[in-house]
């Protein structure tokens, strides 16, 4: 399936870890963005009812793997590496 901007929105985000372009899958009347590379990185998302929510679910996806890859989880009690190495 070609992927096209949707109702004047804009192509869906890249892959956040290959940067692959998004391929929208249909099944049965609903939609889902895989990675067009693997199809494994981010196919997490639930099957969307419309091309549209599936581009949006496909984007949010993409901003929380940026977010989690750019800023880990802080753990109470866990020390950054800047300190570690003010310390050495």
């Amino acid at each position: 399936m070609k992927i096209k901007a949707i109702e004047g929105n804009k192509l869906p985000k890249p892959c956040p870890i290959c940067n692959g372009k998004a391929k929208l899958n249909f099944i049965e009347s609903e939609y889902k963005y895989f990675c067009s590379n693997i199809g494994t990185h981010i196919s997490c998302g639930d099957w969307k009812s419309t091309e549209k929510a599936a581009t949006a679910d496909w984007d949010r996806r993409v901003e929380e793997y940026k977010l989690g890859r750019e800023k880990p989880k802080e753990i109470k009690g866990q020390i950054t590496m800047e300190e570690v190495l003010k310390n050495v």
